[in-house]
């Protein structure tokens, strides 16, 4: 027997490899003569540039979403003269901000920018954007900022640091000291999220709740974005509300419309540099998962993109929890909960007995089930 098993993080419990050394465990468990591939997966969120193999490391300074330095890592691939693998979690993630300070108000994407900005400085001109699992909400205007754009207000006055609480003050930008190796690069952003810009399932009212604002806050980072927006197709006679748009607070619309960047799905990026079509040749079965599976599981995450790519094979999805909806219009083989329902969330949450449930239901699921 061969299983292929490419799990999505169980987010703030189990990264991606942590998910698919118990599943290998339980599957050796029930059968140990079967031969188990695990391949590190991410959709372009957390785990994004440890999931692409081959990559040559280098360091950097920059800002978190508080801006507070700190050293971050991007990855430099050889093929294409360099091209430049960066990860937007480990700069301005939300899980480098502890619970009690996140705030998207005053949370800015700048650090992303320094990074970039970095390694363009260093030569390189081709770039692949991780999206996701950030804090921000800021439609980017941070990271523009680090490149080189300037806002002002609608008085005139300059804006020091771009975050989400100031995209309604907006007046003008104006890209005089953008430099040019900037303006040369090219760049692709690696996500899976198809939210717009603005809306009931874009950046601010979808999101920012989980980055930690209010109500009345996320309503008012809609209404800077939607400002942001209306300048922008004031000034250009162009829009910023696209499918994908509103991925990590914004910055997709930003590096789309600023930057001349294109969409890819991240996850396709992740399978092909892992060469998943080859590996899952003569599989029996792929495992997959994230902690939670609902409706939006199907509309681009994780394992969705490895069940569009699974060739027709069974694929069983492990998670933390499931809902009602999603285990009736469910795709997959079989979809396994590890966590009893109404179960506290920080039991459910705690790495070790996740870990153990996780091997538990595998090793049940291979011990009755016909592959």
């Amino acid at each position: 027997m061969k299983i292929v098993v490419a799990s999505d993080s169980f987010k703030g419990c189990l990264t991606s490899s942590g998910v698919n050394a118990a599943v290998k465990e339980g599957v050796l468990s029930a059968r140990p003569d079967a031969k188990v591939i695990c391949l590190g997966v991410s959709d372009g969120g957390d785990g994004f540039l440890d999931s692409i193999p081959g990559l040559r490391r280098r360091t950097v300074l920059a800002h978190d979403a508080l801006m507070r330095e700190v050293s971050v890592p991007y990855g430099i691939s050889s093929y294409a003269g360099g091209t430049v693998w960066i990860e937007s979690a480990r700069v301005i993630g939300l899980t480098q901000v502890k619970e009690e300070d996140r705030n998207p108000m005053a949370a800015t994407s700048y650090g992303l920018g320094e990074v970039i900005r970095e390694a363009a400085g260093s030569g390189f001109r081709s770039f692949v954007i991780g999206l996701g699992g950030t804090c921000t909400c800021d439609a980017g205007t941070g990271m523009l900022q680090a490149l080189g754009w300037r806002f002002s207000r609608c008085d005139g006055t300059p804006i020091d640091v771009c975050c989400g609480g100031t995209l309604g003050e907006i007046g003008s930008w104006s890209a005089e000291d953008v430099p040019s190796f900037i303006r040369e690069s090219a760049f692709v952003v690696a996500s899976d999220v198809t939210s717009p810009l603005f809306g009931p399932d874009g950046a601010a009212l979808m999101f920012s709740p989980q980055k930690g604002a209010s109500g009345p806050e996320a309503h008012m980072l809609e209404e800077g974005i939607r400002h942001f927006a209306g300048r922008f197709h004031e000034a250009e006679g162009l829009s910023m509300q696209f499918p994908g748009a509103g991925a990590a607070g914004g910055i997709s619309a930003a590096m789309v419309s600023f930057l001349g960047g294109k969409i890819r799905s991240g996850i396709d990026m992740v399978l092909d540099a892992q060469e998943f079509d080859s590996l899952t040749v003569n599989a029996d079965m792929v495992i997959t998962g994230e902690g939670r599976i609902d409706l939006q599981t199907f509309k681009g995450k994780v394992p969705a993109g490895i069940l569009s790519r699974a060739n027709g094979l069974p694929v069983v999805a492990v998670c933390g929890s499931v809902t009602e909806e999603a285990l009736r219009e469910s795709p997959f083989h079989r979809i396994l909960p590890v966590s009893p329902a109404g179960e506290p969330l920080e039991k459910s949450m705690d790495p070790e007995l996740t870990s153990k449930r996780i091997s538990a239901c595998i090793r049940g699921l291979l011990a009755c089930d016909r592959i």
